[in-house]
């Protein structure tokens, strides 16, 4: 797995609406941000994808809502990130 917490800079802050894509050789997941599934719901702002056998992330991607868009190469799976918009580095959050 890998999961990943998005905080906006430019745009909306809580990343509503934020697209998130990995890469894994010719696997391609993408999930984007959504603020509640349901009548007066507010879900935790983090992304999570469960990768299988995956031993590498070849490339994180970020769409930000804002219009900026960020990339990440060579990752791990099993860890836990922060990712604030428009910073060059991945905070560990494990």
């Amino acid at each position: 797995s890998f999961s990943l917490r998005l905080i906006g800079t430019e745009g909306e802050r809580t990343a509503v609406g934020t697209k998130v894509e990995l890469r894994c050789g010719d696997q391609r997941w993408v999930q984007q941000v959504t603020a509640g599934d349901g009548y007066l719901v507010s879900n935790q702002r983090v992304v999570r994808f469960g990768l299988g056998s995956v031993r590498e992330i070849d490339e994180l991607k970020i769409h930000w809502n804002s219009g900026s868009e960020q990339s990440f190469r060579n990752l791990l799976p099993g860890q836990h990130f922060i990712c604030v918009e428009n910073r060059e580095l991945l905070i560990s959050a494990d």
